[in-house]
């Protein structure tokens, strides 16, 4: 789905929960040190759990900061997911919601049996825009998905991309 690079907005994680979840990491590795120094006999015991948790957490971490966990607003759809990726046309993009630090959405077509919904994660940190870097708040990037779904035409839809464009939200 490439469209010109003014038609699209491109919500990505932002700086400050990659930088969380560097500390984060470090804080155990720090932890996990401390114990196995401080409790010797239980070196291995210590020394498996911390490393566990550690490469649990950076991979939970690094899949919601992956580039496939952005979401993507074009003139046509909406597309977000953070391991299995959907596209969904805003014609077709049923109720937008938000979840436990998440933003989902359903689509809605009246021929199927079974709804599809995606989930997106979108924490408290916010997500950033990816043309400017400014920080996005989850109702902001609700109101944004409801008004590009709400507008009744393409063309609609790529003035409203470049109105967000313009009045991103300052920090």
């Amino acid at each position: 789905m490439k469209t010109p690079l003014g038609e699209s907005i491109v919500l990505k994680a932002g700086k400050q929960k990659k930088i969380w979840l560097m500390g984060v990491s470090a804080l155990f590795v720090v932890l996990g040190f401390l114990m196995v120094f401080a409790f010797p006999d239980d070196a291995l015991r210590y020394t498996m759990f911390f490393g566990l948790m550690t490469v649990v957490f950076i991979v939970g971490g690094l899949v919601d900061t992956s580039k496939g966990a952005r979401i993507v607003l074009t003139s046509r759809a909406i597309s977000g997911g953070t391991l299995r990726r959907k596209t969904i046309p805003w014609d077709n993009l049923g109720e937008v919601w938000t979840g436990n630090e998440t933003i989902e959405w359903e689509r809605s077509e009246s021929g199927r049996s079974k709804a599809i919904s995606c989930q997106t994660p979108y924490g408290p940190l916010g997500r950033e825009c990816l043309h400017n870097d400014r920080q996005v708040s989850r109702q902001l990037a609700i109101e944004w998905i409801e008004a590009l779904r709400d507008a009744p035409s393409e063309t609609e839809r790529k003035a409203l991309i470049r109105k967000f464009r313009r009045n991103a939200p300052k920090t």
